[in-house]
């Protein structure tokens, strides 16, 4: 999962930084991160690692975050 979550995270920083939530909610759910699609996630937030990572119901990521999992 960690290829796809590098690729996913390069791809993700070119949308808009506080645009498209819904289909930057939808381009991690396809590579695997549990994320509802009423969440906000800027286009700065980067995911890494092989865990899980569950983003809940109107939950709102902002700029430059970096989410680490572990195996």
């Amino acid at each position: 999962m960690s290829i796809i979550l590098f690729a996913v995270n390069k791809i993700y920083n070119l949308f808009p930084p506080t645009r498209c939530f819904k289909l930057k909610s939808l381009v991690y759910q396809m590579s695997g991160v549990l994320v509802d699609r009423s969440s906000r996630l800027v286009s700065s937030v980067e995911i890494w690692g092989k865990g899980s990572v569950s983003i809940g119901k109107d939950t709102f990521i902002g700029h430059d975050v970096l989410i680490l999992t572990g195996a």
